[in-house]
């Protein structure tokens, strides 16, 4: 993963990228969830939780963090850009888009904002590298498109070029307490 080592240490990079703000109506987000907090139950615990199990390819342990009745098993939890320039394949699933990348969250800084007892927010903003492993991307074009469209598989290794793609992200993940666990329920993103 080019330097980032385990999911949780990309968590980790999250968190001490961030700076602990005490606004009124905003609680201080120091807290992050490193291995020997694995039970942390903040909000701003539970989103690095899933960016930490999108960072090691584990769509199901992502979607475990979120709502019952939000939650689409195929797709990403939260708006990450992995699918650009892979658009082009077809029947495409976000498990098959995260299975050729390597995420770079280390640019991205998280504030947490309670709204009340069982609603809070968490602001993710900043950059994400997204790294194509392009020899898994031919392969998956190559699955996907089933070998009978190398058109398709090199307009998007065309796309991917050197296969390092950078994107700001600007979104606020929405999370509920519904049974005394915080859940994500929803996200609304910006990328750049």
């Amino acid at each position: 993963m080019r330097g980032m080592g385990t999911g949780w240490q990309a968590a980790i990079r999250l968190g001490a990228v961030s700076v602990a703000f005490a606004v009124a109506g905003c609680q201080a987000v120091a807290d992050v969830p490193v291995v020997g907090q694995l039970g942390a139950t903040t909000p701003r615990a539970v989103v690095g939780k899933t960016l930490a199990a999108l960072v090691d390819h584990d769509l199901a342990a992502a979607n475990s963090y979120t709502c019952a009745e939000g939650r689409i098993p195929d797709e990403l939890p939260l708006p990450l850009n992995v699918r650009f320039g892979l658009a082009h394949l077809p029947d495409l699933t976000a498990g098959d888009a995260l299975s050729v990348v390597d995420l770079d969250l280390s640019g991205l800084e998280a504030q947490e904002r309670l709204v009340d007892d069982t609603e809070a927010q968490v602001d993710l903003r900043g950059e994400v590298i997204v790294h194509y492993d392009l020899a898994k991307v031919r392969a998956l074009a190559m699955r996907t498109t089933q070998g009978r469209d190398p058109a398709t598989v090199d307009t998007v290794l065309a796309i991917l070029g050197d296969g390092e793609l950078k994107t700001s992200l600007n979104t606020t993940v929405q999370l509920t307490k519904p049974n005394g666990s915080w859940l994500i329920c929803g996200a609304t993103g910006i990328f750049r």
